[in-house]
């Protein structure tokens, strides 16, 4: 199965908390709160045109939803090195029963607030439609606060994942980590079968093709490439591809173009000819999110020794790169995670940078948390540390029950080529498209509709939620 749709993910999605009134203040005193988020009460809240004094009383608002202790940490750690520096961090409290009304009550409450020129200074924009702000000029572009910026390095991070967050040619908002997205694939099958592909740059088209030779081969542990339903398939080939479909920024959706009801019909070939299924079967390939080298490690480890109904039937797994659209070229797919916008109106963006830029130091992301760092040093002794040790082992209560596994230096080696080739974001937190997708796309692959008629009801439905 696709694990982004079919993996139950145990990350903690962090959601952004709403400021409910005042402008982002560079003063004041903020409660927390449970309604909605927290309430600036600043007696100097508006901007000036002239930097005070770098020792002047400020306070940078800092908003989420849920309470993450990444930010606790590195909100106290700041204020002691800048004892002239509030961190006001706010977020909602909630329950799994009462998390999904208060967060899309939050986006609403947010959106509005933004639009009317209040909100946070700094704000995490994991689940906010980052593209919407864009079109409104409401965030910050980044890029211009690395070159005013002699401090920040860019060649100390991952350099081709800040491009690849880029909107516009400008950068409104830098994640502090990412996943890494690829197929884990049946390397030994796909020896046996002689058939030939150049992974780091194949498209949809040419995976096809390849999945058809892989067909014909006939191994009979894998009757399929792919185990998933044809509409979650057109789902993430959609998310991985968003901006090929979606002009968020603009408001324009692209799904009644040729290209998309070619894929339309290209994934419903796939069943027809018997390279996918629906079927829960295993299949040559599946879709993985790497979270970290140990992940890395124990996603292939755990593919070649979890083999329920194989017992004695072994092979090797690799990590391929996902297909792409035609003309994309060399490069992976990652998704950013914990991503910091600032607030375009915000009367401390120097101050809100610089709390980015703590964020991203060693000191910080040397600190464990969910994804790859964007800093390339920590992720070096991520990787060090890991090696050290000699081992990875499975969660007790995972697959294989807590086995431990050996690795060498050799094992980690294809992962820094993932990393640096890692270009293409991966859309998320597209709910209301990735359901209008889905509802609608079932139409045509149950033969109910044609593919120009579902395009057409995707593109009309797409672009009513865009200008919303």
């Amino acid at each position: 199965m696709m694990k982004k749709t079919f993996h139950v993910m145990t990350v903690l999605v962090l959601l952004l908390s709403i400021m409910a009134c005042g402008k982002p203040s560079n003063t004041g005193e903020t409660n927390k709160s449970t309604d909605g988020g927290a309430n600036p009460t600043s007696t100097t809240g508006e901007k000036t045109s002239e930097k005070k004094d770098d020792n002047s009383p400020k306070t940078i608002v800092f908003s989420t939803f849920y309470e993450d202790e990444f930010f606790v940490e590195a909100k106290k750690k700041y204020e002691a090195k800048h004892p002239h520096i509030t961190i006001e961090y706010s977020y909602i409290e909630s329950t799994d029963a009462t998390g999904e009304a208060k967060e899309k009550e939050y986006i609403k409450k947010t959106n509005a607030a933004m639009l009317s020129g209040k909100g946070p200074d700094l704000i995490q924009m994991d689940v906010l439609p980052i593209g919407k702000y864009v079109n409104k000029n409401l965030l910050a572009d980044m890029n211009k606060m690395i070159d005013n910026d002699p401090a920040f390095k860019k060649e100390n991070y991952f350099t081709n994942v800040l491009d690849g967050s880029e909107m516009n040619g400008s950068l409104y908002g830098i994640p502090l980590n990412f996943f890494m997205y690829g197929f884990i694939g049946n390397e030994t099958v796909i020896e046996k079968s002689g058939v030939e592909f150049e992974d780091h740059n194949w498209s949809w088209n040419q995976f096809f093709e390849a999945a058809e030779g892989l067909k014909a081969y006939g191994d009979p542990n894998y009757s399929s490439s792919l185990a998933a339903y044809p509409e979650e398939i057109l789902n993430e080939i959609v998310m991985d591809q968003y901006s090929s479909f979606v002009d968020e920024p603009n408001g324009k959706a692209k799904f009644d173009s040729d290209s998309f009801i070619q894929l339309l019909k290209q994934v419903k070939g796939l069943y027809d000819k018997g390279i996918a299924t629906s079927e829960n079967v295993r299949s040559i390939f599946r879709e993985e999110q790497i979270n970290s080298p140990s992940d890395y490690l124990l996603a292939l480890k755990l593919s070649e020794n979890f083999a329920e109904g194989y017992e004695s039937y072994e092979y090797k797994s690799k990590l391929y790169s996902s297909p792409k659209a035609e003309g994309q070229g060399t490069g992976g797919y990652f998704r950013g995670y914990k991503t910091l916008g600032i607030n375009e109106k915000s009367s401390v963006k120097e101050e809100a940078w610089d709390f980015v830029t703590f964020m991203l130091s060693e000191e910080m992301q040397g600190s464990r948390g969910t994804g790859f760092p964007l800093n390339k040093e920590v992720y070096k002794q991520q990787v060090a540390e890991l090696l050290k040790d000699g081992k990875v082992e499975d969660h007790p209560d995972g697959f294989l029950g807590g086995m431990v596994f050996t690795i060498t230096a050799q094992d980690i080696e294809g992962l820094d080529v993932f990393l640096k080739e890692a270009k293409y974001p991966v859309a998320f937190n597209r709910d209301q498209v990735e359901e209008i997708i889905v509802e609608e796309s079932k139409a045509y692959f149950s033969g109910q509709k044609s593919a120009e008629a579902v395009a057409k009801l995707m593109q009309n439905r797409i672009s009513l939620y865009l200008n919303e």
